[in-house]
């Protein structure tokens, strides 16, 4: 509305510059911990993590369905707010924005809960409530602008919940491939947000935004489905099922110790966090590798 095209990008490129080197001067240099893998052996291991490790698979379908949603509400909301009954400008447009950021601002507050909860549930709990928020914009986003508000400020605050909640599940797999495991990721995110910004656009213009809003309720639903494929102590190896059982609060490492050295005599002068850390339970071995 106040200049051109081209300032606009003249100034995204001066903001990434100031992140880019932000980043440079702030992040630690960490020294290599798999010196002996090579670029294309990255790949590898990056494509065996998907076919071997279930939870990946889980996360990644959970990811790239979550991208897609997320990215769809942004670029459609142009097309609802532009459009009857509302026909704002881009200006009034763009301030929706900070309704959107007002969610994700809230997220901290809940930080003492989430880091509480198994991170599994806190992923559920966090999809239902994306889908009644897109419930929300189903029914109303097209007729009352109260409804999109609710929707923007409930749709960012839980997408950046679930997001937290997946990171964590998947950087639990593995100590030493967190950078391949973050790529994998990353990868999901870009393909769903691909298929929000196509799909969603295509839909939203051919048959309008509550046909649009509908298709990405079902996009929730198939998260959830994924989600609960598999349980939030399942073994590694296992594909479906509850084994490990339901647990809903992390047990704090402190009160895992006593219970590990009451249970093993042998273990009895050595509760340490390392009993928590490993995830096949081979303590001993834990202990070796801290060591």
């Amino acid at each position: 509305n106040f200049t051109s095209w081209r300032m606009v990008y003249c100034m995204s490129i001066g903001v990434q510059s100031i992140v880019l080197g932000s980043a440079y001067m702030l992040l630690p240099d960490y020294p290599v911990k798999n010196r002996d893998l090579s670029y294309l052996g990255i790949f590898r291991s990056m494509a065996k993590y998907i076919v071997t490790e279930p939870l990946v698979s889980q996360i990644m379908l959970t990811n790239w369905a979550a991208s897609a949603c997320y990215t769809n509400w942004w670029v459609t909301l142009t097309f609802l707010l532009g459009g009857p009954p509302y026909h704002y400008s881009t200006m009034i447009i763009g301030l929706f924005g900070l309704v959107g950021m007002l969610g994700v601002i809230t997220v901290p507050f809940f930080g003492r809960l989430l880091d509480r909860l198994v991170p599994w549930w806190s992923a559920i709990v966090s999809t239902v409530l994306l889908l009644v928020f897109q419930a929300v914009q189903t029914g109303a986003g097209g007729i009352n602008i109260a409804a999109v508000i609710i929707s923007c400020f409930g749709l960012d605050m839980f997408r950046q919940t679930q997001s937290i909640s997946l990171s964590t599940l998947m950087f639990s797999i593995s100590e030493t491939a967190r950078s391949r495991l973050n790529a994998l990721t990353i990868i999901s995110v870009f393909l769903g947000q691909i298929t929000g910004t196509s799909v969603g656009s295509d839909v939203f213009v051919g048959y309008g935004w509550r046909a649009d809003s509908a298709l990405f309720m079902a996009m929730y639903i198939f998260q959830l489905t994924v989600l609960i494929l598999r349980g939030p102590h399942c073994p590694g190896n296992r594909w479906f099922g509850y084994k490990g059982g339901l647990g809903f609060w992390k047990t704090l490492p402190s009160k895992q110790s006593q219970l590990t050295s009451s249970d093993d005599p042998e273990n009895a002068g050595c509760a340490s966090p390392v009993v928590v850390c490993g995830e096949k339970g081979d303590a001993k071995g834990g202990g070796e590798e801290l060591r």
